[in-house]
């Protein structure tokens, strides 16, 4: 069974959507951390979080790139990064 574009299409506009949403995550955190916006949590437990979402982040970058190398979205992506990536080392594993 092969994909289809749409779904491949899909794939491709969910890890980055998924990537836009942690950065912005990632700087209400990293803004709580400086003391600039308020927050429950104690520093530790900030910089717990902010650990957790660059994981997620990494991952979810990882599968992207994966599927840009399937699918094709080099130029694409290039554009919205500002510098062309290296597309080899999702293969290497």
């Amino acid at each position: 069974m092969t994909m289809t574009d749409t779904t491949k299409l899909q794939a491709h506009d969910k890890a980055f959507a998924n990537m836009h949403q942690l950065s912005i995550e990632m700087a209400q955190t990293r803004l709580q951390l400086e003391g600039k916006v308020s927050s429950i949590f104690d520093e530790e437990q900030l910089q717990a979080t902010l650990d957790s979402q660059l994981r997620e982040f990494d991952a979810w970058n990882y599968i992207a790139t994966l599927i840009e190398k399937d699918y094709g979205k080099h130029a694409y992506v290039d554009e919205i990064l500002g510098y062309q990536r290296d597309y080899d080392f999702a293969a290497e594993g």
